[in-house]
């Protein structure tokens, strides 16, 4: 189920049946979440431990403001369920000079994203994460592959005459995505 946040009014309006997460968008899905086109974005995904996935991808148009009311929305949706994996992808610095983006606050920037997220929701494990830079656009995957395993992949945004081509999660060639 995709969330879609909107930032006028600071609500979430409209909901789809799918698993694929844009920017500003949020979501859980019992097999698989995709963040497609990430260039400066900053994605989370959370394994609950009824192996449910639930992520969000935050486009640094997002306000400090904007962040914490998508993690509270994502912190309903988890409801009394436990975190068992956690992890960050994307271009984990872009904004940090940007006095409009949430990754120059205090919260986020220098690495504080990682305290951020796990404090949000009482995770206590270790973050796992992937900083892409600055020059990569990448569509990532996130699978609950039961018995609290999550693999990442991803995948180079493709283009065709300087127009990145559709995403289809199904014609994509998915990589797995080392994490530290």
């Amino acid at each position: 189920m995709r969330y879609v946040f909107q930032k006028i009014g600071q609500h979430f309006p409209l909901v789809f049946p799918d698993s694929l997460l844009g920017e500003a968008n949020l979501g859980t899905d019992p097999n698989n979440l995709y963040f497609p086109a990430v260039s400066t974005c900053t994605c989370l995904a959370l394994l609950l431990d009824d192996d449910t996935l639930l992520g969000a991808h935050f486009d640094k148009g997002l306000s400090n403001f904007d962040v914490y009311i998508m993690l509270h929305r994502m912190s309903q949706l988890k409801a009394a369920r436990n975190v068992t994996r956690m992890v960050v992808v994307g271009n984990l610095t872009f904004g940090e000079n940007d006095p409009t983006c949430f990754m120059c606050k205090p919260d986020f920037r220098n690495g504080h994203y990682l305290t951020t997220f796990a404090e949000a929701f009482d995770f206590n494990g270790h973050v796992f994460s992937h900083d892409q830079g600055g020059a990569a656009n990448k569509h990532y995957r996130m699978q609950a592959a039961g018995g609290g395993n999550m693999p990442i992949y991803s995948a180079n945004v493709l283009s065709v005459h300087g127009h990145p081509v559709p995403f289809n999660p199904y014609q994509t060639l998915w990589m797995a995505q080392p994490v530290t």
